[in-house]
């Protein structure tokens, strides 16, 4: 099953985080941080891992963010 495109407002964000906006960054990361929580709880439940989901979103941020993890 293909998952479903980001909304273009979240793409819009993307691109202007990318040009350097940092509220951009966190307006994106919000809108779509439910969704990253759910994909994240699939995950692990699949890898039966002991990280707890919000942990492992926001190491996805800090990805996301061109950041590295503490």
């Amino acid at each position: 099953m293909m998952e479903p495109a980001p909304p273009p407002d979240v793409t819009r964000l993307l691109a202007r985080a990318r040009a350097g906006d940092g509220q951009a960054m966190e307006a994106a990361y919000a809108a779509v941080y439910a969704e990253l929580k759910r994909a994240a709880r699939a995950q692990l439940r699949r890898m039966h891992d002991a990280f707890e989901t919000t942990a492992l979103v926001h190491e996805a941020y800090l990805r996301l963010a061109g950041q590295t993890s503490p």
